[in-house]
């Protein structure tokens, strides 16, 4: 799979500019989960759902990740949704704390989840 994400936030922002907005975030929000939320680009990705510039989200560490993400992006008729943390298909019944502990980056803290949409036939 030759996927992309564009703009990319680690693309555009140094590790030390990374690492520096995570600990100010950290300080201002400890108790908080910090996101970056992107788009994931690809040969069958069918439309764009987030905004080109990748969004900043805090969230506790309780979260549900498929209502939170879900309430973050707008539904759209005939159009899948699934989020993607390094190249993985998180579980549905994991907690947004759950996922951080095991897959944030490990360079600057954040947790990067991409967003990947996919157009579906017809309706239930």
């Amino acid at each position: 799979m030759n996927a992309q994400i564009k703009s990319s936030f680690k693309e555009r922002h140094s590790l030390e500019e990374r690492k520096k907005l995570f600990q100010t975030r950290q300080l201002v929000h400890p108790s908080k989960i910090l996101i970056i939320l992107e788009q994931f680009l690809d040969s069958s990705s069918t439309s764009q759902l987030c905004a080109a510039d990748p969004e900043q989200l805090m969230v506790n560490f309780e979260a549900d990740i498929s209502k939170l993400l879900k309430k973050k992006i707008p539904k759209t008729q005939h159009i899948s949704l699934f989020f993607f943390i390094n190249n993985v298909l998180p579980q549905k019944d994991q907690t947004m704390g759950q996922l951080y502990k095991k897959m944030q980056d490990q360079e600057d803290g954040f947790l990067y989840i991409q967003v990947k949409s996919l157009e579906t036939l017809g309706s239930l």
